[in-house]
Parts: C-alpha cells; structure tokens; sequence
C-alpha cells in the first residue's frame, strides 16, 4: 500500500501515486480536477469531459499488470463504512455519543 492519508490533498495524492506509477499522468489530472472544483466559474461540458477522459487514461495505466480481483479490491473500497473515530468525527455534534 502506497503512504496516502487521509488529510492529503488531490496533487499531493497525484505526486504519490505518480512515484509508484510514473506512466500515469496523474498530476495534470488532479490539477484539472481542482480547477473545475475551486475556479472561478463552472467546468464547461467540454473540459469536464476531457478531464474524465483523462482520468479514464490514468486508471487503465493505473491498473495495468493487475488482475480482475485487485482491479475490483482498487475500485470498491469499504472503509468507509469501518465505524470509528474516522466517520464519527464528520457527524454533527448532536449526534455524536458521549465519551464514558
């Protein structure tokens, strides 16, 4: 497993990734994606749809050499259904338990 914690941001993730999987062109993504995301305006329809484009390219080249079931375990991931202090944390304070 590649060192991402949760706390990293998109580029940050990009330049991990990018080290373990120099093929993929990851950083340009993430940059894309942020720029549609905290821009000024909205993507237009093109440029979202270059971008997920790219991102169709960086998955192929992400998965490349691995086999059905670790493609499958890459795409699906439960953890975020793991209970704990991860999602416990997001919920609003009224709904979180108190500490005995």
């Amino acid at each position: 497993a590649l060192p991402i914690s949760t706390g990293t941001t998109r580029r940050e993730s990009a330049t991990v990734l990018t080290d373990a999987h120099p093929d993929a062109a990851l950083a340009p993504v993430a940059a894309a994606v942020d720029a549609g995301v905290f821009g000024p305006g909205a993507p237009t329809e093109d440029a979202a749809a270059a971008v997920w484009k790219d991102v169709d390219v960086a998955l192929a080249s992400l998965h490349t050499g691995l086999g059905r079931w670790r493609r499958f375990r890459a795409f699906v991931s439960l953890r975020s259904f793991r209970r704990g202090p991860s999602w416990v944390s997001r919920l609003p304070l009224p709904f979180r338990k108190a500490k005995s």
